[in-house]
C-alpha cells in the first residue's frame, strides 16, 4: 500500500470516527435533556424513592445506548475488510494484578494533580446526578450506573472501537488520539487533564494485553474507588472517612509503586503472542508494529478530519459557556 492509500484510509477512518463522536454528543445530550423533563413526569405518579429509582434506572439505559449504539454505528458505516475488530478476548496474564495496581496509582497521581489544577482556578461543575449512598438501595444505583456501565460502555466505544482503528496507523496516534476525544467527551473542564492522563494510561494497557478487559477493569476499579471516597463521608464521621480514605490511598499509591517497579524489572523479559504462523509456531510481535504506518506529524494533522473538527469546536464551546457561567459567578 502506497503512503498516499494509507493517508486516503486514514482519513476515512478519522471522518467516521469523528461521525460516532458527533452521534454521542447528540444522543446524549438530546437524550438527558429529555430525561431531566420526564423526572418532574415521574414525580407525579411515584413517591420519592420509587421515583429517584426509576430515573437512576433511566439514566442508566440513556448512557449505555448513548455509547453503545456510535460504537455499533461505526461498523455499520464501515466496509468489514478495513474494520478492526474489537478485542475481546479474555488474555489478561498472571501479571495483570501488578498492572491494575499500577494503573491505579499513575491514575490517582494525575487526579490529584487535577484537583490542585482545579482549586487554583476555583473552578467545580456540578453533575446531573449527586452522588447519595445513604442507603443500600442508592449505592446499588450508584455501582450501576456509575461504574459498571460507565466502565464497560466507554471502553467499548474509545479503547475498543477508536483506539483499536486507528492502531494499523501507529500506536502513538492510537493512543494519544483515542485519548483526546475520551476526554473531551466528558465535556468537562476541571475533568479534563486527569481524563486525558487517564486515557493515555488505560489505552497503554489495552494495546499491552489485546483485551478490552483489562481497560474495563481499570476503568471500573477508578470509579469504584470514587463511590468508596463518598460511601465513607456519608456513612463515617468525617474524620474517621478522612483518615480511612487517606490510608486507602496512601496504601493503594505504594502498591501501585512497588507493583510498577516489579513490572519494569521485568520489561525485557515479556513476551506478547499476538499472532500465530504456519508450522505450529508462533512469533513475537513487535510493539510499535502498524499495518499501515503513517509519520507522527502527518498523523497528527490528518487526525482533524471535518467531523472531528466540529465535534472538538462544540465541546468546546459548552466547555467555554460553562466556564465564563462559572467566572462570572465569582465575580
Amino acid at each position: 500500500m502506497t503512503s498516499a492509500q494509507i493517508e486516503k484510509e486514514y482519513r476515512g477512518t478519522m471522518l467516521r470516527v469523528g461521525a460516532v463522536m458527533l452521534l454521542f454528543l447528540l444522543l446524549f445530550n438530546s437524550l438527558n435533556s429529555v430525561l431531566y423533563f420526564m423526572r418532574d413526569f415521574l414525580s407525579l405518579f411515584l413517591n420519592e424513592k420509587s421515583e429517584e429509582i426509576v430515573s437512576r434506572l433511566l439514566y442508566s439505559a440513556v448512557y449505555m445506548f448513548s455509547f453503545l449504539f456510535p460504537a455499533g454505528f461505526f461498523y455499520l458505516i464501515t466496509k468489514k475488510k478495513s474494520a478492526e475488530p474489537i478485542y475481546f478476548d479474555v488474555k489478561l496474564g498472571r501479571f495483570f494484578p501488578l498492572l491494575l495496581v499500577a494503573c491505579i496509582a499513575a491514575n490517582f497521581t494525575a487526579a490529584y494533580l487535577n484537583g490542585y489544577m482545579v482549586e487554583i482556578f476555583n473552578y467545580y461543575e456540578v453533575f446531573p446526578y449527586q452522588e447519595q449512598l445513604g442507603e443500600n438501595y442508592q449505592l446499588v444505583l450508584s455501582l450501576l450506573s456509575s461504574a459498571i456501565i460507565p466502565a464497560f460502555c466507554e471502553e467499548v466505544l474509545f479503547r475498543g472501537v477508536i483506539l483499536t482503528n486507528l492502531l494499523p496507523y501507529g500506536k502513538s496516534i492510537a493512543i494519544l488520539g483515542s485519548a483526546s476525544l475520551f476526554a473531551l467527551m466528558h465535556q468537562n473542564v476541571a475533568q479534563l487533564f486527569y481524563t486525558f492522563v487517564a486515557g493515555i494510561v488505560i489505552g497503554l494497557v489495552y494495546v499491552y494485553t489485546r483485551s478490552i478487559w483489562g481497560a474495563v477493569l481499570i476503568h471500573f476499579f477508578n470509579n469504584l474507588l470514587g463511590l468508596i471516597e463518598v460511601l465513607l463521608y456519608e456513612r463515617l464521621d468525617v474524620e474517621i472517612a478522612s483518615r480511612a480514605n487517606t490510608i486507602i490511598e496512601a496504601v493503594l499509591f505504594l502498591a501501585g509503586i512497588v507493583s510498577a517497579v516489579v513490572l519494569l524489572l521485568r520489561a525485557d523479559k515479556r513476551k506478547n503472542d499476538f499472532s500465530s504462523s504456519g508450522f505450529g509456531r508462533s512469533f513475537e510481535a513487535d510493539d510499535d508494529y502498524a499495518k499501515a504506518p503513517l509519520e507522527g506529524r502527518r498523523a497528527a494533522k490528518l487526525f482533524f478530519a471535518p467531523t472531528v473538527i466540529v465535534f472538538v469546536c462544540l465541546v468546546g464551546i459548552d466547555m467555554l459557556g460553562k466556564l465564563s457561567l462559572a467566572i462570572g459567578s465569582l465575580l
